[in-house]
């Protein structure tokens, strides 16, 4: 589920923010952002994991994701309006 919502939002944030109007070359970069925080989230994840319990990090981090994935289709449904 984590590779599938991974996947799902490195595709379709640099469509979408060319858009609501941004140029293509913002819409990249929000795609190498996107990537950098995932470097930075897997390097979190093992640590918290490492700490802690793999599964109960898991239920923590992919809530979360799901709350965000929520919240930026909720955002974009508003701003297309």
């Amino acid at each position: 589920m984590l590779m599938l919502s991974f996947y799902f939002v490195l595709s379709w944030t640099p469509k979408n923010l060319v858009d609501l109007g941004f140029s293509v070359e913002q819409g990249i970069f929000a795609s190498v952002l996107l990537n950098v925080g995932g470097i930075i989230g897997g390097m979190s994840f093992g640590y918290l994991a490492g700490k802690s319990s793999a599964r109960k990090v898991s239920r923590y981090l992919l809530a979360g994701l799901f709350v965000c994935i929520v919240a930026y289709g909720a955002t974009e449904a508003v701003s297309c309006r």
